[in-house]
């Protein structure tokens, strides 16, 4: 079956004519998909975004820390910062551990509101200072050691913060009815 004998000059025409119109789907493809993904940082397989307020500080944070099972340094810092002794502003290295373990709370129970962290790291000078107040602090508190926190979750109970934390069995978890919950990587 021969072939159409068409010349250079009349592909060449055909070509460039739908040429725009496939440069406009095209740019449009990749706008859309853009704006999905930025839209979707969590849907990232293995993301995990974390919200911190800070009621003795007043400050608020929102970080996706974790992806592709890797920590982000820079949203780790950013972290130590946010979870720091607020009292003599003090940053040390938290446990990933615990924010995995936080998030997973935070996950986990369907809260749709920041973590309220009362207390992250504590330096010794502020521990001591606490003990001197309470005898319920600890000489030798997990918090000195960026391994514990005291939360609250503004929309979810207590006890059920509690009860949840207990049934993950990573380590210690106090309850101070009315206050907060505390969790430890202990």
């Amino acid at each position: 079956m021969p072939g159409k004998n068409v010349s250079a000059k009349s592909l060449k025409r055909k070509v460039f004519a739908r040429t725009p119109a496939l440069l406009v789907t095209l740019a449009a493809t990749a706008v859309g998909l853009g704006a999905l993904m930025a839209n979707n940082a969590t849907a990232v397989p293995g993301a995990r975004t974390i919200s911190f307020y800070t009621p003795n500080t007043k400050q608020n944070l929102t970080v996706t820390y974790k992806r592709y099972g890797q920590y982000i340094p820079s949203a780790m810092r950013k972290i130590n910062y946010m979870l720091r002794d607020w009292r003599t502003d003090q940053v040390v290295r938290m446990d990933p551990k615990l924010i995995d373990l936080l998030w997973e709370m935070h996950k986990g129970l369907g809260s749709r509101k920041p973590i309220s962290v009362l207390s992250g790291y504590r330096s010794t000078k502020t521990n001591a200072m606490l003990r001197r107040r309470s005898s319920g602090v600890s000489r030798y508190s997990r918090h000195m050691f960026g391994v514990a926190a005291d939360v609250r979750f503004p929309d979810i109970s207590l006890e059920k913060l509690r009860n949840f934390a207990m049934l993950r069995q990573r380590g210690g978890v106090g309850y101070y009815r009315g206050s907060f919950v505390h969790v430890d990587m202990g």
